[in-house]
């Protein structure tokens, strides 16, 4: 719950479902902090524990490990009605949507992401990927790579399990690349252990031995130093799924409310950090950001 996407997503289903009688609970996997496909089986385990006690109307299941071990095992028409959103991956993989099932699908924003990146810097012309291997980032890795963004050649995706693999890949990319973008890092374990290090201790390490720009996907990329993001919202995605939710507990068909994709796309810069790279913007085009970190 200390996940800033969490806490996101939360508010925006809590605003969703303001106002409404609804008896609310709150489930937390965590299995970003604890990746291990152990931890992962008995948190789903316990989860649809919980949904079999609660009894719930509808269950709003955020992000990919939710879909795979809670909410494929409730697919049916005799089970809850069931709400995903922040989904990277492909839903057919998920056996998603289902005759219960319906939800908010999410996307990288690459092409535009580089777009932003050459207002600032428009001698970018090599980039680089990286990204940990949590589900989530395996569901969007397919998104990122299935067409070549126009005006930059990407020298390599990376799906990274180990610190010291991320290290070798920031260091070697900072030398042959001209800008770095990332997706998730979340799930990045020292070699030998089964808890992630935490994610900010990740991008504080990989700003401080970089010299070239590092790109986001999300707000938290941001407050975490990144020079900017372009990205859907976890206050959207939450809102969004709260609000299909309702619908469904008071009586509005499953078919009336098909899968929702590409939200509200958000700009997002980090001034100290343009300023810092020796970066700007002008007036005008500062004006266009949804949102400024200064």
């Amino acid at each position: 719950k200390e996940s800033r996407w969490v806490q996101d997503v939360t508010r925006g289903v809590l605003d969703a479902l303001k106002d409404n009688p609804i008896s609310l609970e709150s489930v937390y996997m965590d299995t970003f902090r604890h990746p291990l496909l152990e931890w992962k089986i008995q948190s789903g385990h316990r989860v649809r524990e919980k949904i079999l006690e609660f009894k719930p109307d509808a269950v709003i299941a955020v992000d990919d490990n939710a879909q795979i071990y809670v909410t494929q095992q409730f697919t049916g028409p005799r089970n809850p009605f069931f709400v995903f959103c922040g989904v990277n991956g492909d839903l057919e993989d998920y056996g998603l949507p289902a005759v219960n099932v319906t939800g908010v699908v999410e996307r990288p924003h690459f092409e535009k992401a580089i777009a932003f990146l050459k207002t600032m810097d428009p001698k970018v012309k090599k980039v680089a990927v990286l990204s940990d291997d949590s589900p989530d980032s395996m569901g969007a890795y397919a998104f990122l790579t299935r067409k070549r963004p126009e005006g930059v050649t990407v020298l390599g995706y990376h799906i990274i399990h180990d610190f010291p693999t991320w290290q070798k890949r920031v260091k070697y990319y900072n030398v042959y690349a001209d800008a770095l973008f990332i997706y998730l890092y979340h799930t990045i374990k020292l070699p030998g252990t089964q808890e992630s290090l935490p994610a900010h201790d990740i991008i504080q390490w990989t700003l401080n031995n970089v010299d070239i720009p590092v790109m986001g996907f999300f707000d938290f990329a941001v407050e975490d130093g990144m020079l900017g993001a372009v990205g859907e919202s976890g206050y959207d995605h939450g809102r969004e799924a709260g609000a299909m939710a309702l619908k469904l507990v008071n009586g509005v068909p499953l078919e009336n409310l098909p899968v929702k994709s590409e939200l509200k796309i958000y700009k997002m810069l980090n001034l100290p950090a343009l300023q810092a790279g020796g970066m700007s913007l002008p007036e005008e085009q500062l004006t266009g950001i949804d949102w400024i970190k200064k």
